[in-house]
């Protein structure tokens, strides 16, 4: 779950993210964006593919472990993404800061999703920061601009520290 707590952190920081919104792109969108590396080919491919996949790792196989871990996988993913495109950092990459952040802002909505069974309450704080509205499927759209969606307030850490 710390996989989950550093990337919402790295992509919502004011300072990765001073606007506190979110591009939204559609899949073909990010597969123009994304096809100069291979692993971000993969990442999008994972992605497609992660709510099959956890389906039938949890209900067909009834192995929710190797569904857990799937999605544990994807959010790898999506942490090297960062790592590679650096957005806190203009002009390291070809691709905007903006287009990271909203692909690791998709990974993060999926997991959120897609783990709400396991961890109910890390997920539902999750997709409220990420701006979600309570059908947690869409993100709000905003009247002023179709274009993006602003992050949800940020209420201080998703998980409080155990003394």
């Amino acid at each position: 779950m710390l996989t989950v707590l550093a990337l919402c952190f790295r992509i919502t920081s004011k300072r990765v993210n001073p606007n506190q919104s979110i591009v939204r792109m559609n899949r073909e969108e990010a597969g123009v964006l994304f096809s100069q590396f291979s692993e971000d080919s993969e990442l999008l491919e994972s992605l497609d593919t992660l709510a099959t996949q956890f389906d039938q790792h949890w209900w067909v196989h009834a192995q929710p472990h190797l569904a857990i871990e799937r999605v544990i996988g994807v959010l790898r993913q999506t942490n090297a993404l960062i790592d590679r495109h650096k957005p806190w950092r203009p002009n390291v990459s070809s691709v905007e800061p903006e287009h990271v952040i909203s692909l690791a802002a998709e990974s993060l909505r999926l997991a959120g999703l897609l783990l709400q069974p396991v961890v109910p309450n890390l997920a539902t704080r999750l997709l409220q920061r990420l701006g979600l509205e309570e059908t947690n499927e869409e993100p709000k759209l905003q009247l002023q601009n179709k274009y993006f969606w602003a992050l949800g307030e940020d209420h201080g850490p998703l998980l409080t520290r155990l003394v």
